[in-house]
């Protein structure tokens, strides 16, 4: 997308040549966002440029084009994702605990819903 669009605005006129042959994230798009790893990635696709990296390439507004920063999420993945293994003790009593929680407050919602006076007044009048 980075060099397409570079393509298509360079045939229009629209830009002057670059070095990197690519339009960043940032000038093609008005927002980015994801969740989780989305978020990694769309925040490291808004990274600004380095003093140095300007010095080299003046008109480049980002540090990362999208495939370095899909190389830089392989190199990192690690980092963000860490395979953590819990006790099967550990899992059961959470569960248990939060099944207990979960039931708790829906019994004392319904409890609160079914035994109000407004509840009552409307099935009176009903009969």
């Amino acid at each position: 997308m980075e060099n397409r669009a570079y393509f298509l605005a360079r045939g229009q006129y629209c830009i002057k040549p670059r070095d990197v042959e690519k339009i960043a994230i940032p000038e093609i798009t008005d927002t980015i966002a994801g969740s989780e790893t989305g978020a990694l990635i769309a925040s490291n696709l808004l990274i600004p440029a380095s003093p140095e990296l300007k010095k080299k390439n003046p008109d480049q507004i980002n540090e990362r084009f999208a495939d370095t920063t899909t190389q830089w999420f392989g190199d990192e993945i690690n980092t963000f994702y860490i395979n953590r293994m819990y006790p099967i003790a550990a899992i059961f009593f959470c569960s248990i605990v939060v099944a207990i929680v979960v039931s708790a407050v829906g019994f004392r919602i319904t409890d609160l819903k079914f035994k109000s006076e407004e509840y009552d007044d409307t099935l009176t009048d009903f009969n």
